[in-house]
Order: C-alpha cells, then sequence, then structure tokens
C-alpha cells in the first residue's frame, strides 16, 4: 500500500525530536546536566532528567499500554524493564541509562517506534484504538503534583482525549491522541531544558515550536519572562 492517507502528516515535526534535543543537550557539562533546584518547582528535574522523561514517556504508554493493539509478533520491540524505571519518578533507571548518549538513543527508539504506526496507520484507524484510564481524584505522581490536574490540562490541550460523562476520574484516549500528548510532552521537557539553560548563563539552541503545553504558562512559564 503506497502513503497516501497515512498518518505521517498529522506530526511533521516527530522526526525532529531527537535532533532537536541532540543538539540542545551537546557539550553540556555533567555539572550542567545535573544542576537543578529543589525550591522551584520547574527546576525539579535537571536536564539529564528531563531527557531521561521525554525517552521514557514513548516506553511507558507504546511498550507498557499500547503494544497489544498496535504491535504484532513480527515487530521487534525495544527492551523496556518498567520495574526498574517504577523504582523512580517517570524516568529511566538512572543506574544503567544514564549517559547523555543512551538516553539520546532510547527517545531515538521511541520515537522509531512512533514512526513505525504513523506509517503504517490512517488516522481514522488509530482513532478507533483508544485506551481507557481511570484516574481517582486525589492521585498524585512522587513529585506530588495531582494527576488529574495533569490529565485535565492534557484534555484542554488535546482534541482525542474525552472525560466519560458522569464519570470525572475516567477518560479514553485515543491513539491519535496519545501521540500528540507524548510529542506535546517533548516539545515542553525541550522547552524546559532550554530554560534550565539560561539560569546557567547558557544559550539555548532550538527554536521549539509553540504547541500544546508551550501554550499554557502554568507548564511553560509566563512568556519573555527573565528565569530566576
Amino acid at each position: 500500500m503506497n502513503g497516501e492517507g497515512r498518518a505521517t502528516s498529522l506530526f511533521p515535526n516527530y522526526p525532529r525530536i531527537p535532533e532537536w534535543y541532540t543538539r540542545e543537550v551537546e557539550g553540556l557539562s555533567e555539572a550542567q546536566l545535573d544542576f537543578d533546584n529543589e525550591q522551584v518547582d520547574w527546576m525539579k528535574w535537571s536536564i539529564r532528567r528531563q531527557l531521561s522523561h521525554a525517552a521514557y514517556v514513548h516506553f511507558h504508554w507504546l511498550v507498557n499500554q499500547w503494544a497489544p493493539q498496535i504491535f504484532g509478533p513480527d515487530d521487534r520491540m525495544p527492551d523496556f524493564d518498567a520495574e526498574a524505571c517504577g523504582k523512580l519518578d517517570r524516568r529511566f533507571d538512572e543506574e544503567t541509562q544514564r549517559s547523555v548518549e543512551r538516553l539520546l538513543f532510547r527517545l531515538q527508539e521511541g520515537v522509531d517506534l512512533i514512526l513505525l504506526i504513523l506509517k503504517r496507520e490512517t488516522p481514522e484507524q488509530m482513532r478507533e484504538k483508544e485506551l481507557d484510564r481511570v484516574v481517582e481524584a486525589d492521585a498524585r505522581y512522587p513529585s506530588g503534583d495531582s494527576v488529574m490536574a495533569f490529565w485535565r490540562a492534557a484534555d484542554s490541550i488535546n482534541p482525542d482525549i474525552r472525560f466519560i460523562p458522569g464519570n470525572p476520574d475516567r477518560f479514553r484516549i485515543n491513539l491519535v491522541g496519545m501521540i500528540r500528548q507524548m510529542y506535546f510532552e517533548c516539545l515542553l521537557h525541550l522547552h524546559t531544558i532550554q530554560r534550565l539553560k539560561r539560569v546557567q548563563g547558557l544559550v539555548p539552541v532550538i527554536d521549539v515550536p509553540k504547541e500544546g503545553y508551550m501554550l499554557l504558562p502554568a507548564f511553560a512559564g509566563e512568556p519573555d519572562s527573565e528565569e530566576s
């Protein structure tokens, strides 16, 4: 079958994500990569951890959650130790997946899975595939942030998430929405890497597209504000 009608046109910038991250972290020292500030919410994750999370989300969702719906026995799946990752807060095991080179490799693996899906599915086929999620109202991430508040914010920027009427703890997200969610997260965490560079006196490299979470000041910070 030719490429007409395939879903690649939905996310034209997704193939560029690994290159953007590579260029943004290139040449940083170990101290610059690990700089953080526990007193400032958006600075609690260092550049290294921002990169680790951006890579991790692809494996958490595609390998751990969506695989039965989208991959078959002939698909080669990258290794993913969900138990080891589960010991940390939404990122890879820091003993075996610490180096920037390794994390960039994992990010590329995750993006390759995205591209595999987009090249062989149509948008219509992807919207027929759904994941049913239940989030308890008081659920918290290890960071203390509300899980429900996060998904409510995601719902505000992602038309392929739908909360179930009469059941505020339950929502469905189709495969288009899931990939959009991961794409928006990649943009946001790249932007946060740039913010962490600025407070260290470093100059950002990439012009991050203003999409998704980048349009929400609560996530991306106030536009044109000085970082402190």
